[in-house]
């Protein structure tokens, strides 16, 4: 056992005042771990890469995130093409797709990813990432997947833009769909479905999140993660309901898991 990670993974988390022994010293497996999108990335959330390419302070989207008032994130993209597409050289498409090629992954990604493909557990991506952003992490970062969700954006051949997506999930070698299911704003709904299709108690579910949309996931599983949290009220709210706060680099969550999971 590691001591000195043990020293410093106390300055990482808030421990969980029902515990007795240290969670390190008694390692679990999860059936499931579910991993927000954003935790891959240095941005707060992918879409906020577009900003780049569209020149702009700030986009729809972004401001449906920050002040949350709106039904569906994916209202704000289509609002976004439509407002910029007559300024841009290119189709909005084209360019959006061109930004989620180049949009950096977090460094040591891969080390974590390696970690969660050797646990046994169901793992899976959720917080409706674009399907070139889901396409990259499983080709170039090597997660195997068994459940995400995911928005595609299609153009008509009348010039009209339509948001389609869905929640993807793997059971005993067959893919099943919910088309509609997708996205930051439908997570509980996910995690529902997720627990459900595989029959799973919530306290056997493991997610390693960055913001407060995922706050009820957070509160029902079993073991609650957040990577370099955004903003002072959800770090608040996390340490009210027990969970782990990391913060650093992805090599740092790395050796945090390595020391809760049997691997």
């Amino acid at each position: 056992m590691d001591i000195e990670y043990q020293r410093n993974a106390r300055t990482y988390q808030v421990r969980k005042k029902t515990l007795g022994d240290p969670l390190w010293e008694r390692k679990r497996e999860y059936k499931i771990v579910i991993l927000d999108v954003s935790i891959f990335f240095t941005l707060e959330n992918p879409w906020y890469w577009l900003k780049k390419y569209f020149d702009v302070d700030s986009i729809s989207l972004e401001r449906v995130y920050r002040k949350k008032s709106f039904k569906s994130e994916y209202e704000a993209i289509y609002r976004d093409i439509i407002s910029l597409k007559d300024r841009l050289r290119k189709d909005p498409l084209d360019i959006i797709e061109e930004a989620f090629k180049e949009i950096p992954f977090i460094l040591c990604a891969e080390e974590v990813i390696r970690l969660l493909n050797s646990i046994g557990s169901k793992v899976g991506v959720v917080g409706g990432a674009h399907e070139i952003i889901i396409k990259r992490i499983s080709s170039e970062l090597g997660l195997n997947m068994d459940f995400y969700d995911y928005v595609r954006i299609l153009r008509d051949n009348k010039g009209s833009y339509h948001i389609l997506g869905g929640l993807l999930y793997n059971i005993d070698d067959h893919v099943y769909m919910k088309q509609g299911l997708y996205g930051r704003t439908k997570l509980n709904e996910i995690f529902n479905t997720i627990i459900t299709a595989y029959e799973v108690d919530p306290k056997e579910v493991m997610i390693i999140a960055r913001d407060d949309f995922f706050k009820d996931m957070l509160e029902r599983a079993g073991m609650s993660i957040v990577f370099n949290p955004i903003g002072e009220e959800f770090v608040k709210y996390v340490e009210s309901i027990g969970g782990y706060i990391i913060t650093g680099h992805m090599n740092d969550l790395k050796n945090f898991l390595e020391n809760v999971l049997v691997v």
